[in-house]
């Protein structure tokens, strides 16, 4: 076998230290500033996309906000109506229940 022929050791080492030094050259200056771009440019998509996803979560919390807000307006005007019609104060209760009552025999958007 060649590679085990005394003779020939020096020129294999050679061309190890040659071939090895090439490739080291070569990972150094090509691949691994290529791969090192590829990870910060996936963190700032990660940090885009956190950031997005804390922006849109603020957005609901807002919007909810806003939602309970109405209902609660539109359960103080139902009962101001009530009173209205009927001459005394519905117990606050009774509005909750009638307005859940309501909500609950809404149609329902499908997928849900």
């Amino acid at each position: 076998m060649p590679q085990l022929d005394v003779n020939t050791f020096l020129p294999q080492v050679v061309w190890l230290v040659i071939t090895f030094t090439a490739l080291f050259l070569l990972m150094w200056r090509v691949a691994v500033p290529r791969i090192a771009d590829l990870l910060e440019a996936r963190q700032r998509r990660i940090e885009d996309n956190l950031d997005k996803a804390q922006e849109s979560k603020k957005e609901a919390e807002e919007t909810l906000a806003a939602y309970e807000q109405a209902m609660n307006a539109t359960i103080e005007v139902t009962a101001a109506v009530l009173e209205r019609l009927t001459g005394k104060a519905p117990a606050e209760k009774s509005v909750a229940k009638a307005v859940a009552k309501v909500l609950d025999s809404a149609p329902k958007p499908e997928g849900r």
